[in-house]
């Protein structure tokens, strides 16, 4: 059976705490902690408000706030 996408909002938070702590570490030294987070939910809540399907939202979330943070990181 194929993974279920979170829906409760503890475990939606979980994955959205995962995904900056990823990219958090992959943007060391070069995007604040707290910067990180706020691109990761910004573009969590423009995806989610937008998802006809939730499925994708999560991996969505992380490409988006990955793309948004490598053009800002340079």
């Amino acid at each position: 059976m194929p993974a279920q996408p979170p829906t409760s909002p503890d475990r939606i938070n979980d994955e959205l705490e995962s995904i900056t702590g990823e990219l958090s570490r992959l943007f060391a030294g070069r995007v604040d902690l707290d910067h990180v987070r706020a691109v990761v939910h910004e573009s969590y809540r423009t995806i989610s408000s937008q998802a006809a399907v939730t499925a994708h939202v999560i991996p969505l979330t992380r490409h988006a706030a990955r793309a948004h943070l490598e053009s800002e990181a340079g």
